[in-house]
């Protein structure tokens, strides 16, 4: 470990503990307060408006405290965040481009392999013509597995497919445009042949 490493170490060794234990203490005066509307909203039995209006209450001062707490967290968090940024900022300039080192090994492997499928090929062709030796035997490669000390390339195929002609695709094998469909209901269509459109009522929470 460097230097640097060490002493970058050491300061979150003394500086995290600190910040967290100052973090959780902070938002640990909501934990009374959040224990008792959770219990009460178990608690209550809606048989009745009355009820309603007790449990919308319940639910509204949920969304209320929860959204005082979002604010604590914010406020603590707010002097960190533009320092996370910067270093995250700087880290992925340095990760990305070893992300490359990978892809430009594979692009090297993916060129030897067909350089080795072809030597393969060329090899069968020769050896299915009379008086042909085995000398090329030596000269083929395995390349669907390669193994370094700290790396392994295995090769796998991968099916993909392109639209070729729509008109000719199955029907078991055709998507639903569900955001064109639910962009007609929403303009008051109510009828599209192969579909059923239904309503179904739901009960959504809103805070004011």
């Amino acid at each position: 470990m460097s230097l640097a490493e060490k002493e970058s170490a050491s300061m979150e060794e003394d500086f995290l503990p600190v910040l967290a234990d100052s973090v959780k203490a902070q938002l640990a005066m909501y934990d009374l307060q959040v224990g008792k509307v959770v219990a009460m909203a178990e608690q209550i039995t809606v048989v009745d408006s009355m009820g309603a209006e007790r449990a919308l209450e319940f639910a509204g001062e949920a969304r209320k405290m929860k959204k005082r707490i979002e604010g604590t967290r914010l406020k603590i968090t707010e002097p960190y965040r533009d320092f996370v940024t910067e270093i995250n900022t700087t880290a992925k300039k340095y990760t990305e481009r070893l992300d490359s080192v990978s892809k430009t090994v594979e692009g090297k492997l993916h060129e030897w392999k067909c350089a080795e499928d072809n030597k393969a090929l060329a090899h069968d062709i020769s050896a299915s013509m009379e008086g042909c030796g085995d000398a090329l035997d030596l000269a083929i490669q395995d390349t669907r597995k390669i193994e370094a000390r700290n790396c392994i390339a295995s090769t796998k195929d991968i099916w993909k497919y392109d639209i070729a002609n729509m008109r000719e695709i199955p029907i078991e094998y055709l998507e639903i445009n569900d955001l064109c469909v639910k962009q007609a209901i929403k303009s008051g269509l109510r009828s599209i042949p192969g579909l059923k459109i239904y309503k179904e009522t739901v009960t959504q929470l809103r805070s004011r």
